[in-house]
């Protein structure tokens, strides 16, 4: 998403997208400088929201650009979804979002009173979004894509699901807005809903626009009637400068709001925890000690206990984010996508490494295998391993998510990935429970260490291919 001309705030040149063969946007372009209000009016089909997504950077568009003054920060983007977690309360969303559009620390709190105040909110401040009426959580929605104070806002049909007084309140904020010099593009099927706060109308038809002019001295029902006229006739760029302090510091934000996640919801770890107790007590009582010697078979029992319990918590890592379409939240917001990568894979790390913490003292107490002497090499096996698997893992958990049979998916795809770390990582710990020198693993942890490095920059640069459209 580049820089639009001097004096635009908001413009699009030529822009062209399809899904097959059903034409989303054929040759739109406008501009609207600040203080502009431009209402889509279109059925439903027409392409409003795919526009929409293009001037949210959400969508590459297959030809032309879209242009906003300051970058993906400077927009504010309403989509049909709330884009807020639902076990977190209004104000931990709201300083979530904050933190991810660079609001000051030291402003947050205030800012996030500000908007709820606005909104009429403020009393629902403390209570999770899940409890919320339909109302109310599209006022949270608004209120976090106003947090970072945005010159530009995109509004897809936002009275959905308000009463009348409610919208009222709305309409006026959106007419506040207007009067400071923000920039507000609003679609919607019901001409009622959003002629009064145009400056300029259009009509969209098959993704084109049939009308686009300045809404004049011209009365809604003038406008409703020219819409039915034209409508019946055819029945993204990256900041730079502080780009590493900025990934990071982005990445920490998401991957602390997964940690709360799974605090208030404990599903991912303590699934993967029960799920490692019963295998290592089915393999405990299912091997016959004086056929084959424990020792031989541990490095192997550990190692499918660790994978597989992995793969159950690597499972939930991007099903957070279907709640409410909070990921198109994410993609829309100024982070790059490897802080969104990077966020994911230090929370499934975290995810792992409290199942490992878990599983290694039970491994010991079910087994008795002698870690103690090798504890500090072992520990650095695991940890290789685990960055590996974890690496691979948290790029097919992007990939599968929109799949029907996304549980089922990720196995099939990871397992084939898994081989070369789950064979070093076996044959390391063999030779360390089996008290030889550490040189003798030293092989296989450089293949752990080479494979660590190799994966974690290819999904870093192939994951912003799996979540853009």
């Amino acid at each position: 998403m580049g820089h639009p001309e001097h004096g635009a705030m908001l413009r699009a040149d030529g822009l062209r997208h399809a899904f097959g063969h059903v034409m989303a946007l054929d040759d739109i372009s406008f501009s609207l400088a600040p203080g502009r209000t431009l209402v889509i009016f279109g059925p439903n089909g027409a392409g409003k929201t795919t526009l929409l997504k293009v001037l949210a950077g959400l969508i590459r568009p297959q030809a032309g650009c879209a242009t906003v003054a300051g970058g993906r920060g400077a927009v504010g983007w309403i989509g049909h979804q709330s884009h807020l977690y639902g076990h977190l309360t209004v104000t931990e969303n709201l300083l979530f979002w904050a933190a991810l559009y660079d609001v000051p620390a030291e402003r947050r709190r205030a800012r996030a009173a500000e908007v709820m105040r606005r909104l009429a909110i403020a009393d629902q401040a403390d209570r999770r979004v899940w409890a919320l009426s339909r109302g109310l959580a599209q006022r949270a929605a608004i209120a976090k894509a106003l947090m970072h104070d945005p010159q530009v806002l995109l509004l897809d049909e936002p009275f959905t699901g308000l009463d009348l007084a409610a919208a009222g309140e709305v309409r006026a904020l959106l007419a506040q807005l207007r009067g400071a010099g923000r920039v507000v593009v609003l679609a919607t099927h019901n001409i009622d809903e959003g002629i009064e706060l145009a400056t300029d109308v259009a009509f969209q038809r098959r993704g084109r626009f049939v009308h686009f002019a300045p809404r004049g001295a011209h009365e809604s029902a003038e406008i409703a009637e020219a819409y039915r006229r034209a409508v019946g006739a055819g029945e993204r760029g990256e900041r730079g400068g502080r780009l590493v302090g900025d990934t990071l510091r982005h990445a920490w934000t998401i991957a602390r709001k997964d940690l709360l996640l799974e605090f208030r919801t404990r599903t991912a770890v303590l699934s993967a925890v029960v799920f490692t107790a019963l295998v290592l007590t089915v393999f405990n009582f299912g091997r016959d000690p004086t056929a084959v010697a424990t020792i031989d078979l541990a490095p192997s029992i550990l190692w499918v206990t660790f994978s597989f319990a992995a793969i159950l918590a690597l499972n939930r890592a991007f099903q957070l984010e279907l709640e409410n379409e909070a990921l198109e939240g994410l993609l829309v917001s100024p982070i790059s996508r490897t802080s969104l990568y990077l966020g994911k894979l230090v929370a499934n790390l975290m995810f792992v490494a409290v199942v490992e913490c878990v599983a290694l003292p039970l491994f010991v107490l079910f087994f008795d295998v002698p870690i103690w002497p090798v504890l500090a090499p072992l520990v650095a096996v695991i940890a290789l391993a685990t960055v590996g698997f974890v690496a691979v893992g948290t790029l097919f958990s992007a990939m599968v998510i929109r799949t029907r049979f996304a549980e089922l998916m990720l196995p099939v795809l990871l397992l084939p990935f898994f081989i070369p770390p789950l064979t070093g990582a076996v044959q390391a710990t063999a030779r360390l429970l089996d008290g030889r020198p550490l040189s003798e693993a030293a092989g296989w942890l450089r293949l752990l260490a080479a494979y660590d490095v190799a994966f974690l920059v290819l999904a870093t640069l192939l994951f912003p291919h799996t979540v853009d459209e």
